[in-house]
């Protein structure tokens, strides 16, 4: 907020919502806003914070139909041999990474979950070991997961790839996106 009591904020869009028209249906509690498909900036009067929320609630909910509500994009298939250090140095050399140059999501197909270990102090983050059905096995860090469900049965993964450096080693560090199921378990 500023001296005069207005707050001011921005904000950040998917692709196929435009955020400037969410701000239109709103311009009679906006002091000035503006927007287009990505992305806007209004000021209001700080009092009407709370009446900005639920409108701005209700104008997204009116509009966003032909919305994908869980889109991930998979760049690359990989069975679990092919996830290399090697390979990780290799993806290095595309960096950086951004908005214009998005860091590749990998999957991994058919799989199982070998193990779970806590990797954190505070039990936030999970180190998954998946298996494939000839017994190859892969790390993956889930980062704060720790409320969240595992997967079971035979699952599909995404992930991203990176070199982690600890210690001054550098190892193959894989981390976790998304999963779905492919298989139940059986009962």
């Amino acid at each position: 907020t500023d001296e005069e009591g207005n707050a001011r904020g921005s904000l950040r869009s998917i692709d196929c919502y435009h955020v400037g028209n969410a701000l239109a249906q709103l311009d009679d509690i906006l002091i000035k806003y503006g927007g287009h498909a990505g992305a806007g900036g209004l000021s209001i009067e700080a009092p009407n914070l709370p009446l900005l929320r639920r409108r701005l609630s209700r104008a997204f909910e009116a509009t966003r139909e032909g919305i994908p509500t869980e889109t991930l994009n998979i760049d690359v298939v990989m069975s679990l041999p092919e996830l290399t250090l090697d390979f990780a140095y290799q993806l290095q050399r595309l960096e950086p990474f951004g908005a214009g140059n998005p860091q590749p999501i990998f999957a991994s197909q058919d799989l199982t979950l070998a193990s779970v270990a806590k990797v954190d102090q505070r039990g936030r983050h999970r180190r998954l070991t998946v298996q494939d059905r000839e017994r190859n096995r892969q790390t993956i860090y889930w980062w704060s997961s720790a409320d969240l469900a595992l997967p079971e049965g035979r699952f599909d993964i995404a992930y991203t790839i990176e070199v982690s450096s600890y210690r001054d080693q550098q190892s193959l560090q894989l981390s976790f996106v998304d999963w779905q199921q492919r298989e139940a378990p059986p009962t």
